[in-house]
């Protein structure tokens, strides 16, 4: 049975699989948090389930435990998770939720609907079930007994339960809406219920099969010598099956995309994908999952467990293509844009996931690829449909969307010590202090790129969407742009500046916050961003995101306020920014326009050498490091440089680890 479902649920939304915290002895895992969320809660290796919808997931842990990620719709409100009590596998209904229990019993929380309208708690029937049988349509449940015997339960008044006296044993059940459909252990594929899609009726040469999967409006099959075929709609080629595909095991399918797994493990993939409700390029290639196990698909996204039991997403739709960062090792920051991460390793290799646009057509969309003959990286930007790599030699690098030349780096630009992005423009501060802009960007002489002639020396800069800003080596801040947050009177010198959505974030010598500018900037916020919580500790790192702020403080701990509001591209409110209570310690802190991403660590950042304590031997290692920095440790606000205000961080720090 597979391990991942497609959960037939319009208001779910693609999230993405869990990462495993670090350990003191481990490279740093990446965590990213918000409307884009990796569930921190339990390692890769202890999920035993992952339902996938629209706009978010559900991941059962081995536990019985299961945890909800993304926007859930207060239909399946996440009661119903918490009240269904430990379960081996769950079906997820419109507004009920069934699970096995261990010992292969059933239970069930919520309501079903029938065709009247009438609604009625959900009455599981007795007896014990085979592991991962359960199913769900939008108002019943199937399941498969010990013996084999298929089984409907919920609302039934459509025919999805009127069960074929032909299919006495089933291996595999499927559920859609008030459709059923059922695959004997003969290899006969039957199906009932109402379907407006693809389900019935069944090709006439169908055969025998030993899989089948259902996207929205096509259906696949793995016949018994391991061929593929398909039936239904066939619009954006997701029946166009690949020639050369070869024998398989399994196959998945989303709205208008198709997979399958073959006999070796790998994954191919075809037909298109969807962003937000726009058709787009092809799906993303499904050999990105690597070698499999298994595969499911749902709405916009395929995911696949790995032969090392750990599970990978990839997909279009928002939040877009996912993937875990614990995959990569060694992470020292992350750059999150608007659709897409980029994240840059302790060696000085980057790694990037997620989608762009790569023109002014927004149909030409798809994966982010980093240059082939990237040097080492020391840091990166994201700005919406483009990001920023900052090479160890002070020459930058552009990646995704270029419709504005943002990504076009003038040829004589060099000695770039820190870059940020925005909306279509792209800024570099280089190490005598001056700032430059490229991209045509926004509003003629109010877009970013045009900086200001009387602008001093800057120590720092920052980027979000229409506005930018800029710490002088003197500690005054200076901002541009049509968004532009006008910093308040007597603003104290500052050593770090955080630019969000028409606010701002700065951080003082002394581990201090400030925060102003608009404080409900996306409707509903729940949390003014320039609010900054009375109880907040010294921090060594500020950001900002469209309607939120972060910042990780000195003792390691991240501390979020504002909320998560997509300010650009949905109307709607994700809830406020909060980080959870089990994120632990972090060593890198950033901020995208509606997430939040952080890195974990065993110790605190500024403890260079891992004793435990930050003391005077990691003084004297950033002293050794004072100066241009090729991505070190010792650049513990990660400006490029290691200088004056990395010092500062280090005293605030200083002392025992907590």
């Amino acid at each position: 049975m597979h391990s991942l479902r497609f959960a037939s649920l319009a208001a779910l939304a693609l999230g993405s699989l869990g990462t495993p915290w670090a350990q003191a002895a481990e490279p740093a895992a990446g965590i990213q948090h918000g409307a884009v969320q990796f569930d921190g809660r339990r390692s890769v290796l202890d999920v035993a389930q992952v339902i996938l919808g629209v706009q978010s997931m559900i991941t059962l842990g081995h536990d019985g435990v299961a945890t909800p990620s993304g926007y859930i719709d207060s239909t399946v409100p996440s009661a119903h998770l918490a009240s269904i009590g430990s379960c081996r596998w769950l079906a997820i209904a419109t507004s009920a939720v069934a699970g096995e229990r261990e010992d292969g019993s059933l239970n069930a929380v919520g309501t079903v609907k029938d065709a009247t309208g009438a609604s009625w708690p959900v009455a599981v029937p007795s007896g014990t079930f085979q592991a991962g049988s359960l199913e769900a349509g939008s108002n019943h449940f199937l399941a498969i007994r010990t013996d084999g015997t298929p089984v409907a339960f919920g609302a039934l008044d459509s025919g999805q339960g009127s069960i074929p006296s032909s299919l006495t044993r089933a291996v595999q059940v499927l559920a859609w809406g008030n459709w059923s459909a059922g695959l004997g252990t003969d290899g006969v594929v039957h199906a009932w219920g109402t379907d407006s899609g693809a389900g019935t009726p069944l090709p006439a040469d169908l055969g025998a099969c030993r899989h089948v999967a259902r996207g929205s409006q096509h259906m696949l099959a793995v016949r018994q010598d391991g061929s593929v075929t398909g039936w239904g709609s066939n619009t954006q080629g997701q029946l166009a099956i690949p020639a050369d595909l070869g024998a398989c095991r399994e196959v998945a399918a989303g709205f208008d995309f198709s997979a399958a797994l073959r006999e070796d493990g790998s994954v191919r993939t075809w037909g298109k994908g969807r962003h937000l409700v726009s058709t787009r390029t092809a799906f993303p290639s499904g050999e990105s999952l690597g070698t499999c196990t298994s595969i499911t698909g749902a709405a916009h996204a395929l995911a696949g467990r790995g032969s090392d039991g750990r599970w990978s997403v990839i997909g279009f739709d928002y939040p877009g293509q996912a993937e875990r960062l614990d995959q990569w090792g060694g992470l020292r920051s992350i750059a999150p844009a608007q659709y897409f991460t980029i994240g840059v390793r302790d060696d000085g290799t980057a790694n990037a996931w997620g989608m762009t646009f790569f023109s002014n057509s927004s149909s030409d969309y798809g994966p982010v690829v980093l240059p082939a003959d990237l040097g080492p990286v020391v840091s990166a930007a994201g700005g919406f449909y483009h990001g920023l790599l900052l090479q160890a030699d002070g020459t930058v690098r552009g990646v995704g969307c270029n419709r504005s030349g943002e990504i076009s780096v003038p040829a004589d630009l060099d000695g770039v010590v820190q870059v940020a992005a925005g909306m279509d423009a792209s800024l570099a501060r280089r190490h005598d202090g001056s700032v430059r802009g490229w991209g045509t960007g926004w509003y003629g002489s109010n877009s970013i790129t045009v900086i200001p002639a009387a602008l001093p020396p800057s120590a720092w800069i920052s980027a979000y969407y229409l506005n930018a800003g800029s710490v002088s080596t003197a500690g005054a801040v200076s901002v541009w742009g049509n968004d532009r947050p006008t910093p308040p009177a007597g603003l104290p010198p500052v050593s770090q500046l955080a630019m969000g959505g028409r606010h701002a974030i700065a951080m003082l010598p002394d581990g201090s916050v400030r925060a102003w500018g608009s404080g409900s900037y996306g409707t509903g916020a729940a949390v003014a961003p320039n609010a900054v919580p009375s109880d907040l500790g010294p921090v060594v790192q500020v950001s900002a995101g469209g309607a939120h702020n972060a910042v990780l403080q000195a003792d390691g701990q991240v501390r979020a306020w504002g909320n998560f509001h997509p300010t650009t591209s949905v109307g709607s409110t994700w809830g406020v920014a909060s980080v959870p209570a089990y994120a632990g310690r972090a060593r890198f802190v950033a901020s995208g326009a509606e997430t939040l991403a952080f890195l974990t660590q065993g110790t605190c950042p500024a403890d260079l050498d891992g004793s435990g304590q930050v003391d005077a031997a990691d003084i004297g290692s950033l002293l050794t490091a004072f100066g241009g920095c090729g991505g070190c440790a010792a650049d513990i606000d990660g400006s490029g440089e290691v200088d004056a205000a990395d010092i500062g961080g280090l005293l605030v720090a200083f002392g025992t680890c907590p």
